[in-house]
């Protein structure tokens, strides 16, 4: 690992003069199905090979002109297949089929070897090691094998095959050979600006891999000197935090791993991230770190004031530890106010029951009815045991 890390920081130090290209879209941009390309897995789907291969031809001249950096190249290939989960070997015979017909294509090809790469994934499945069987890891290892081999085809048929080789990363990582370092070079040497390469060889040497923090660290310091893309390196910063976070998560190390996933949204404190933060504020309850858990399900709701969700969690923490009805029905109104169904059967509740002081049947129905027509399972019994409490009162 020592070697390893030491020939990629000399590679991200720029020792072999790559140049970055021009700046381009910000990579959380990453997954979405917008523009030009977004037709690309129904044309498939459909086996409209001569649209497809268009589509797939103009977003190369993108890349390869500049005008598409190689972090949104990798992103815009991906939509040329649905997600995992709806793989099948149908769309194995519509990519050989494109394949077949567009030997020179590097789209096609470079597909053909993600949907070997997901479809292995997909057979392995998402238990742990040991809740899984030799089949599964087997499907996995035939199906990497492939993905390996037609990824390495894709690379010959353009200058700079940076998508392909980010693959070839994840690739080399499942079957745990020694090619990840070779991957993650030529991914940087395409273009050393990205921040896709540098995520999956991140992961690669973090203690889940086998890795370490320090092994981590080094190499955050090494990536902080390429001339990355402010909005990549911005990313990066916040995954590496969050995969050290997850490392600390999992050794059961709450408050370690909310104080550093907090960080790591506050590395790349976008919309996007947002999940990050409310993570935290999960995993502070998760630990019985009541008051740090408040804190940060209110730093949430005042970046968002609509995630009713934290607005919920908070208030029934406020309600259950702190014994703070009234800060905990505040939230639960604004909760309910904003649409969310559990909060207005709760809140419901507590004016039929008189919890926090207060006894009005008229707005427990107003809030039991609310939630009923969004969906609460529990408030048509409320109704209910209300419309019987009406009548033993008058």
């Amino acid at each position: 690992m020592k070697k390893t890390l030491c020939w990629v920081i000399l590679a991200l130090a720029g020792g072999l003069g790559w140049i970055a290209p021009a700046w381009g879209a910000q990579p959380e941009q990453t997954g979405t199905q917008n523009g030009p390309h977004a037709s690309g897995f129904t044309l498939l789907a459909s086996r409209n090979f001569s649209q497809l291969e268009q589509i797939a031809s103009a977003l190369q001249r993108d890349y390869e002109s500049g005008l598409m950096t190689g972090d949104n190249y990798l992103d815009a290939l991906g939509n040329f297949l649905p997600q995992e989960q709806h793989l099948s070997p149908v769309w194995q015979g519509h990519v050989e089929e494109w394949v077949k017909l567009y030997p020179m294509s590097y789209a096609a090809q470079h597909t053909l070897g993600k949907f070997y790469f997901s479809y292995g994934w997909l057979l392995r499945g998402n238990e742990y090691a040991k809740n899984t069987t030799q089949k599964q890891f087997d499907d996995l290892a035939r199906n990497l094998g492939a993905a390996e081999k037609h990824l390495l085809n894709a690379t010959t048929l353009i200058a700079r095959p940076f998508p392909s080789y980010c693959l070839l990363i994840r690739v080399a990582r499942g079957l745990s050979n020694s090619k990840t370092n070779d991957y993650f070079v030529a991914a940087e040497k395409a273009d050393p600006s990205s921040y896709w390469s540098k995520r999956e060889f991140l992961i690669g040497i973090s203690p889940k891999w086998g890795g370490s923090f320090e092994a981590m660290d080094e190499f955050m310091i090494a990536a902080r000197k390429k001339p990355m893309r402010p909005e990549g390196l911005a990313i990066l910063e916040r995954d590496a935090l969050f995969l050290k976070a997850e490392t600390w998560q999992n050794m059961e190390r709450y408050r370690e791993a909310a104080t550093l996933y907090r960080k790591a949204y506050h590395a790349r404190p976008v919309p996007a991230s947002l999940s990050i933060l409310v993570e935290a504020a999960d995993i502070a309850k998760k630990g019985g770190l009541t008051d740090l858990s408040i804190e940060i399900y209110g730093e949430v709701i005042r970046i968002d004031p609509q995630n009713t969700a934290s607005r919920n969690q908070r208030g029934h923490l406020l309600e259950t530890e702190k014994k703070d009805l009234a800060a905990a029905k505040a939230d639960y109104l604004a909760s309910a106010e904003a649409g969310n169904h559990w909060a207005q059967n709760r809140i419901g509740w507590w004016y039929m029951t008189g919890t926090g002081g207060e006894k009005n049947f008229d707005l427990a129905k107003k809030y039991f009815t609310q939630a009923l027509e969004n969906g609460n399972k529990n408030a048509g019994p409320n109704l209910e045991q209300l419309a019987r409490l009406r009548k033993t009162h008058r």
